[in-house]
């Protein structure tokens, strides 16, 4: 670069000497002939560009725009060789015409090299093709392993002819061993309907059973469930006690009897378990039923129990002021304690039968507390009166006295007397009541 600069400079200074000089040399000589002032023809074959003048040529040196050199061709810029109808557009040379091109010849398409298919993890390492993609692989599938058909047990001297595995090599057999001859699982003799599903041989052939015949099953032995039921509530004049008889064999019974107490008459109530397993009987006292059901061999079967539903004495009360309290205590042997009254309006909540109540809480109306107790049979206990507390005698101004005397034309009127106010004491026990007479038993069908 740096010498094509210098050379530049001068011819430029050549140029520039010569153009100074010659029209000096004009004015001090005779003009000279035209033709030998001629510069000589362009003698170049490839047109000179500022950048590459032909230094041999004194015309390109004066003047390189008047060089008729040929024109060379643009350069080939393509790195692969182009092919009709492939011309690389971006080549001044080759878009117009490639036959020319510079470019390479391209590498040709790898071809695989398999013989065998290859697969994912199995790939041939010198296939140009398969280690970079799988799909172009041309190999053959190969050849499945053979397979053994057999569907029983190969063994020396008996081998399946067809079996592409057994006819070399038995330890391949895959066929099953032979089943063994069956053998009769029966423990107890089989019949027609009545096989035993899981026997290899009873079901497909009844007179191969190694079965037992079975013993005579012994006809079952008369059992019956009875159950004697207790009236719900407690009772004082009757109430029905529930029986029910079931028959736990199927075997039937002759007869279903019923008594009150040990000493008392049988009464049937066959009849009345004909079309179910109940019947009731009436009792009137609390008292002990018992029940006796006659198989067919003739045999009983009893049963007894206590009823205790009954309660016809009154609970007993003892009422009294400890302070500010009203303390009421009241006991009842059978049914218990339902309620306290007092002064009529009910209190159920006994702590071991015995009641509170604050004596505020109770009506000053009444001059005397009025106490009775109820049990769970309806029994009443005897009423307890006590003083009020809380009673104040009412109060009477002078007009409601001068009302109070009688007139001139009425006799004298007798003065009241006051009646003095009892101290407050524990009562007596309530006289007992008379139990009603023993019950009866009688058949009911309820």
């Amino acid at each position: 670069m740096w010498k094509l600069k210098t050379t530049k400079r001068a011819l430029a200074l050549t140029l520039a000497a010569v153009l100074l000089c010659v029209p000096l040399m004009g004015l001090a000589a005779p003009a000279a002939d035209t033709d030998t002032l001629k510069p000589p023809p362009c003698s170049c074959e490839t047109r000179c560009t500022a950048a590459s003048i032909n230094k041999d040529c004194a015309m390109c040196v004066m003047d390189r725009m008047c060089c008729t050199g040929t024109v060379p061709e643009p350069p080939c810029s393509c790195e692969k060789k182009c092919a009709e109808g492939t011309k690389n557009q971006d080549c001044l040379r080759c878009k117009d015409d490639s036959s020319h091109c510079m470019g390479k010849e391209p590498e040709p398409a790898p071809v695989c090299s398999c013989t065998m298919k290859c697969k994912e993890g199995a790939v041939k390492e010198d296939c140009p093709v398969c280690k970079t993609d799988l799909t172009g692989c041309i190999g053959k599938e190969p050849e499945p392993a053979p397979v053994c058909s057999c569907t029983v047990k190969c063994k020396e001297g008996a081998v399946k002819e067809d079996c592409p595995v057994c006819k070399t090599d038995l330890t391949g057999c895959i066929g099953k061993e032979p089943e063994p001859a069956s053998v009769c699982s029966c423990t107890v003799k089989c019949k027609e309907g009545a096989v035993k599903e899981d026997c290899p041989v009873c079901k497909t052939d009844l007179t191969g059973c190694k079965g037992k015949a079975p013993e005579p099953t012994p006809a079952p032995k008369p059992a019956y469930t009875i159950t004697i039921v207790t009236p719900t509530g407690w009772h004082t004049k009757t109430a029905d006690v529930q029986i029910r008889v079931t028959d736990d064999n199927g075997t039937g019974w002759k007869q279903v009897e019923a008594k009150i107490e040990r000493g008392g008459s049988w009464i049937d109530l066959t009849d009345d378990f004909a079309d179910r397993n109940r019947a009731t009987v009436e009792i009137t006292e609390n008292c002990t039923v018992y029940v006796t059901v006659t198989d067919g061999d003739g045999k009983t079967h009893t049963k007894s129990r206590y009823i205790e539903c009954f309660d016809r004495v009154a609970p007993t009360i003892k009422a009294g002021i400890d302070g500010r309290l009203l303390r009421v205590e009241a006991e009842d042997e059978l049914s218990g304690i339902d309620a306290i009254f007092i002064d009529g309006e009910r209190y159920s909540g006994l702590t071991n039968g015995t009641l509170d109540v604050r004596l505020r809480d109770l009506d000053g109306e009444y001059k005397q507390i009025s106490i009775q107790a109820v049990d769970n049979a309806g029994n009443k206990s005897k009423t307890v009166q006590l003083n009020n507390p809380n009673y104040e005698e009412p109060k009477k101004d002078k007009d409601d006295k001068d009302e109070d005397k009688p007139s001139s034309s009425c006799p004298d009127a007798t003065k009241p007397t006051t009646t003095p106010t009892p101290t407050p004491t524990p009562t007596t026990p309530p006289a007992t009541t008379t139990p009603a007479p023993g019950g009866t038993a009688k058949p009911s069908t309820g």
